[in-house]
């Protein structure tokens, strides 16, 4: 069967997501990725409604953080990529696909050697969505109070030596900057 650019035509009972052209896959996979993030949104906003903004706030970072969110993500693909290692290329193999990084980030990873490299996030929905909201509580929470110490357990699910250290955290002055930028070592 050629490779399907999507599924427009009829009804495939043996359809299977080999099917579709490496290009479909992979803009599935990013459209997932994007809905998988969306969702904690959606739950931040049910848990505010119902209990309190402070409640959703110490709740979304227990989920992320205490009970290894971001983590799983990571177990996940290298798994399934088969990524070995505990240094830096591991772990930037492991963000290039994991659904909560460049699933929905756009991202840059410069490897200055296996023990060293930066990580640019260039986009951030979730930081873009703050933004428009003027919602300065939920994108310090977001950037500092999660993802901070978030890629710090990142590094150290790697390699318990590996040290992260943001370079760059919104606020951003102009929407041409980047989100975020972080610098991973191994010590």
């Amino acid at each position: 069967m050629a490779d399907l650019e999507d599924y427009s035509g009829e009804f495939r009972p043996d359809a299977k997501l080999q099917d579709f052209s490496k290009d479909t896959v992979a803009r599935l996979w990013r459209s997932n990725s994007l809905l998988y993030m969306m969702l904690g949104g959606l739950w931040f906003d049910v848990v505010k409604d119902k209990v309190g903004a402070e409640k959703a706030l110490e709740w979304e970072k227990e989920v992320w953080l205490k009970r290894g969110g971001s983590l799983n993500d990571m177990r996940g693909v290298m798994e399934v990529l088969n990524i070995k290692g505990d240094d830096v290329a591991a772990l930037f193999k492991t963000f290039q696909f994991a659904p909560g990084e460049a699933g929905w980030i756009d991202i840059e990873c410069e490897l200055k050697n296996k023990e060293h490299g930066i990580l640019t996030a260039t986009r951030c929905p979730a930081l873009e969505i703050f933004e428009l909201g003027g919602d300065t509580v939920r994108q310090k929470h977001a950037c500092e109070d999660i993802c901070v110490p978030g890629m710090q357990l990142s590094g150290e699910f790697i390699n318990p030596k590996m040290k992260c250290r943001a370079l760059k955290l919104p606020p951003r002055q102009s929407k041409d900057e980047i989100a975020c930028q972080w610098e991973f070592k191994i010590e």
